[in-house]
This record gives C-alpha cells, sequence and structure tokens, in this order.
C-alpha cells in the first residue's frame, strides 16, 4: 500500500493505492486541493484521507511523488511537505517524471511522432518528443520548438498531446499534426501511480525528491 502524490497546473492530487499483483495498482481512496490552499490544507487533507481508510502513515510501503513539471511554486510545496514526512518516518520516497510517463502513455500507434508539450509560461514549453529512433526532452520557446520538430519530422504528420495544445495552438497550426479524442492535459495520478509500482518492484527508492526544473535548459 502505497500514497501517491502530484501537483498539476490547478491542484494537487493525493491518493492511496494497492498493488494488484497484476503489475498495476488500484486506488482505495484519493482527494485533490486547488493549488491556492495547498499550503494550509495539504497535511490535513491527507490525514482525512488516511483515517477514512483507517490507516496510518507507518501502514504506507512507500510514498510516490510527481516531480514535475509542473508550475514551480506548488510543486516545491508538495515536493517539500513529502521529503519532510520521508524524513520523519523513514517512509522511501520515489519521484515520477510525469513528462516522461505522460509521453510513454499515451505513445501514438498510428503515426510515427508523438510530441508531448506541457505550458511552461512566458512562450516556453516543456516537451517529449518520441521519434522513430529516440526520445528527446527538455524546454524550449515555442517558436523554436517548432522549427525544430518541422526539420526532425519534414513532411509526416505527428501527433501532439499535453495541455500546451490550447496555450500554443497558434504556433502549433502551421505542423502537420492530430490530436487524440480524449487529449490528456496531464499525467493522470494512476499513471504516476503505476509507473512508481514498477520503481518499487525494481527497488529504486530514494531519501529525498528533487523537483525537475528543465527551464533551465531554456537559458543554454
Amino acid at each position: 500500500m502505497f500514497l501517491v502524490a502530484q501537483s498539476t497546473y490547478d491542484r494537487i492530487e493525493l491518493g492511496i493505492y494497492q498493488d494488484n499483483l497484476t503489475g498495476n495498482s488500484s486506488c482505495l481512496k484519493s482527494t485533490s486541493i486547488d493549488k491556492l490552499d495547498a499550503t494550509k490544507l495539504l497535511i490535513s487533507e491527507l490525514d482525512k484521507l488516511l483515517d477514512n481508510l483507517k490507516i496510518r502513515l507507518s501502514n504506507l510501503d512507500f510514498i510516490a511523488v510527481s516531480r514535475g513539471p509542473a508550475p514551480f511554486t506548488t510543486l516545491r510545496v508538495l515536493l517539500s511537505t513529502i521529503n519532510g514526512i520521508a524524513l520523519a518516518t523513514q517512509i522511501p520516497l520515489i519521484g515520477i517524471d510525469s513528462l516522461e510517463v505522460l509521453l510513454k502513455d499515451n505513445l501514438s500507434k498510428e503515426y510515427k511522432f508523438t510530441l508531448a508539450i506541457l505550458n511552461a509560461f512566458s512562450d516556453d514549453v516543456y516537451y517529449a518528443l518520441q521519434t522513430p529512433k529516440e526520445t528527446k526532452m527538455g524546454c524550449k520557446n515555442i517558436n523554436d520548438l517548432m522549427e525544430a520538430i518541422k526539420i526532425i519530422i519534414e513532411n509526416e504528420k505527428i501527433e501532439i498531446i499535453g495541455n500546451g495544445i490550447e496555450v500554443f495552438k497558434e504556433q502549433i497550426k502551421n505542423l502537420d499534426f492530430v490530436v487524440p479524442k480524449n487529449n490528456p492535459q496531464y499525467t493522470t495520478l494512476q499513471e504516476v501511480a503505476d509507473a512508481a509500482l514498477k520503481k518499487w518492484h525494481n527497488k529504486e527508492t530514494q531519501t529525498k525528491i528533487l523537483p525537475i526544473y528543465l527551464k533551465e535548459a531554456v537559458k543554454n
């Protein structure tokens, strides 16, 4: 049994999951907190979640948390809280790259190229691009990224996912692209849980989780 936590663009999500022995996990109970209330409500909402299931932190085998990318202030609130809990309880931690999971769990089966884009603000975008040869990830100015992708995909069609589609609709309109019917805006808590469970079985635990801050790459 384990706790899963992630910060999205508008809220913090918490869930208690259990290994269902099929390689995936089952959600026992989940809740969410508006990002504006994260600082004052995160601990109390976690307590309510545990009380509802009549369990304690000591019943958890590990805590899984998304390292981002996400709006940095809320992400730091979440990670500092989780790191504090782990330090006090000695519960192992598992960090998850949400951009990597978003791409991996939503790869196109029809097109050779899949692009996941998340809003990084100020005309920057977090991106993960899957090509037939490799995966590229980072943060770029949206116009620079579009120019680079045009060269990479040449005349091929590309599938695009993520919340950056609406934000940067003007910049991507010159690509020959498709958007899936149920476009995932961000990773789901279930996807984070399943990715973390695989790392748990591989004994990939940590004692402290640091945020992913891909915007540093824009400066280089």
